[in-house]
């Protein structure tokens, strides 16, 4: 029951994290940035979120192969060329669709979103794969620690530094990257 009971309060945490984003981060981007900049940086988080697609059903193939290999005894061998193939698919199909025209006006910008989205997906099938060997809970102590973070950053630096969108979709990138070593 612990186990249980350490999931439900994760997973909680993890929304009231979510919830606590979507409801402080709009109004301080359109405070601090105003209302042209906010939307750019909105309309490039929307073309970055295209790579949310790319794993392509890896994530389920990825459970086959970690379900076969513990019976086995041979998670490791078999999962690494699907965990390989994935982490290529999803940054190959992210480097050929963010071309000149998807860019917008802040090619940089758009590229470290689309990057941070992209290491994003490999998380999540990273942790629906994790969640296969009942490990669940680091998925998710992972997942809320990062949302925090990006949380608790993206204020500090916004508020405290009137941050530009380069520098949050920096710290996107690096908490996501981070995340996805943890």
């Amino acid at each position: 029951m612990p186990k249980a009971l350490t999931f439900f309060a994760l997973t909680t945490a993890t929304q009231v994290c979510l919830l606590v984003q979507q409801v402080l981060i709009l109004p301080l981007l359109l405070r601090v940035w105003g209302s042209e900049t906010a939307a750019a940086w909105f309309v490039a988080l929307a073309v970055a979120n295209l790579a949310s697609v790319f794993d392509l059903g890896l994530g389920s193939a990825g459970h086959a192969e970690l379900l076969a290999g513990e019976m086995r005894g041979t998670v490791d061998r078999r999962f690494r060329p699907v965990w390989a193939l994935a982490r290529l698919l999803v940054m190959t199909l992210t480097a050929v669709c963010v071309d000149g025209e998807m860019l917008g006006p802040d090619p940089l910008l758009t590229v470290t979103l689309t990057l941070a989205t992209a290491l994003g997906t490999l998380l999540v099938v990273r942790g629906t794969w994790l969640d296969t060997l009942s490990a669940v809970n680091k998925v998710e102590a992972v997942y809320f620690g990062m949302t925090a973070s990006r949380i608790v950053l993206t204020v500090g630096v916004v508020a405290g530094l009137q941050a530009p969108p380069q520098a949050v979709a920096c710290i996107m990138l690096g908490l996501m990257a981070l995340a996805l070593w943890a």
